[in-house]
């Protein structure tokens, strides 16, 4: 049987934490003691935490952003991928010009071709409201 060495991991503020506690001596803070025995060179310690610092993962709050939890819990599933699609198509379309240089103008005839070809997309996105009693759509 083998034993592992297995190495620390902070995540970005545990590693703040860790360096911030050596740098003022606290000694006995937990992410610091996960370091194990330090050295007599403070920047060879922070050298170790900040070379053991996981990745952060993409936070999926951040994604939701600025939706109510109501409206997240009437979403289909996918829709915010092909919502991300529908905006990335229109910003990549070598025919919108000003979506590709520092002009904030869009010509309205190229948005509404570019709008056209994405459309089942867009549907997918807002699916279609009935009309509301009494009125017709044109």
């Amino acid at each position: 049987m083998s034993l592992a060495i297995t190495q620390p991991t902070w995540t970005t503020t545990e590693a703040i934490d860790a360096i911030r506690s050596r740098i003022q001596g606290v000694w006995d803070h937990p992410q610091l003691v996960k370091l194990g025995a330090l050295s007599i060179d403070t920047e060879n310690d922070l050298s170790r935490i900040l070379a053991h610092v996981r990745p952060e993962e993409p936070s999926l709050a951040a994604a939701v952003s600025g939706l109510s939890e109501a409206r997240l819990a009437t979403l289909d599933p996918g829709v915010l991928g092909k919502a991300l699609a529908v905006v990335e198509a229109l910003a990549a379309s070598p025919t919108l010009q000003g979506f590709d240089d520092e002009d904030a103008e869009v010509d309205g005839g190229d948005a509404v071709d570019v709008i056209g070809e994405l459309w089942t997309a867009v549907r997918a996105v807002v699916p279609r409201k009935r009309a509301s009693s009494g009125r017709r759509r044109a």
